[in-house]
């Protein structure tokens, strides 16, 4: 195609020159709807490939998480006060917030989330019932630059208030912490000072405890067994056979 280019600029006044134009146009037509049809094939082909865990890609998903404690409790409430949201997706359990253990819905919820999506909940108490369970999520969601709404505390962390809260948070719970262990550490001195402290009573080792230790090396005892036997837990059987 070049060649004819510079064929029609020589011969610009000349009835091949003409000819040759029109060659040009047919081949840069062509050229460009090859061109067309290839981004075309290529746009559809990533639309097929970009699936994330079953589901395609997309940005800002609205997310709620509801959780009530026992079976006999009502979540409507919850989802009631998220309805205005526009959830997309809900994760819905009955199961306690003593802990993240166990809490399956929950897990499915942080691993779902991406990128810019925002997860509303009712309050704070429903991801967690305690400090630092709600930290430890809240530091799982910010790590995967997910945002939290929470409607009872008036609470997003997309903004600077919200961040600003949520970093009160967890200064106040570092202070409680080390306010307990503060006051801990007195109660020691006083009952020391008073000579009514004994402190735990240290654990020592059976008599027999290098043949036990022998068997243990030929599998012949467990660390069940050898806990067992001393009468002690089983990560005080695992330091012993380090030393």
């Amino acid at each position: 195609m070049l060649k004819r280019v510079q064929n029609c600029l020589f011969y610009k006044s000349t009835r091949k020159s003409r000819t040759l134009y029109l060659h040009i146009e047919e081949d840069m037509l062509y050229f460009c709807q090859g061109t067309l049809k290839g981004i075309a094939k290529e746009s559809e082909g990533n639309s097929q490939a970009d699936q994330t865990d079953g589901r395609e890609l997309r940005s800002m998903a609205k997310v709620a998480y509801v959780r009530v404690s026992t079976e006999e409790q009502n979540e409507a409430r919850q989802i009631e006060a998220l309805k205005g949201y526009g959830i997309d997706k809900y994760f819905t359990e009955k199961i306690s917030g003593k802990t993240t253990k166990g809490r399956k819905q929950l897990e499915s919820m942080l691993d779902y989330v991406r990128e810019s999506d925002t997860v509303y909940i009712e309050s704070f108490s429903r991801l967690a019932r305690n400090t630092a369970d709600l930290l430890d999520i809240m530091k799982k969601l910010e790590a995967k630059k997910v945002h939290v709404v929470s409607c009872k505390e008036r609470i997003d962390t997309s903004t600077a208030a919200g961040k600003m809260m949520l970093t009160m948070i967890a200064a106040i719970y570092e202070f409680e912490r080390d306010c307990l262990k503060e006051r801990q550490r007195e109660g020691i001195a006083i009952a020391k000072a008073n000579g009514k402290y004994k402190g735990g009573a240290r654990k020592e080792k059976p008599s027999d405890w290098e043949d036990m230790k022998a068997k243990y090396k030929q599998r012949e005892l467990s660390v069940t067994d050898l806990a067992a036997a001393c009468g002690v837990s089983r990560p005080l059987i695992y330091k012993w056979l380090k030393e």
